[in-house]
């Protein structure tokens, strides 16, 4: 086969008439930018209720049953980590700290002692 032969295809132009109007483009553009603000606040509360569901968890306990697991942490802490955190677990009591500190159960003194770790233990 020659290449005179062959027929050359020629697609068409898409008319003027066809090109989405800048009205249409400005709207496409703003739903665009709703749709990220959907996700990046969706993403935020994700995160944040994901960060309180310890909380949230310990809140929701009955409360016999989470004054006892304060009572069982509080003594545990006391153990290891009282006066002054074993060598290598500093990061473990300034863990059990934290935890501690989300109980209502922590009454100021709890709270007082509990900094005093955070700040002996970095």
């Amino acid at each position: 086969m020659r290449m005179s032969s062959l027929m050359t295809l020629s697609l068409p132009r898409p008319s003027r008439d066809d090109a989405p109007s800048l009205k249409a483009r400005a709207r496409i553009r703003w739903l665009a930018l709703l749709c990220g603000a959907v996700v990046v606040l969706g993403a935020f509360l994700l995160l944040a209720r994901t960060l309180t569901a310890e909380q949230r968890a310990i809140a929701g306990m009955d409360p016999q049953a989470r004054a006892q697991l304060f009572r069982e942490t509080w003594d545990g802490f006391q153990a290891v980590c009282q006066p002054q955190a074993k060598p290598g677990l500093g990061g473990r009591c300034r863990q059990e700290a934290q935890f501690l500190l989300k109980f209502p159960e922590c009454n100021a003194a709890c709270r007082d002692q509990l900094a005093d770790m955070n700040r002996a233990t970095r």
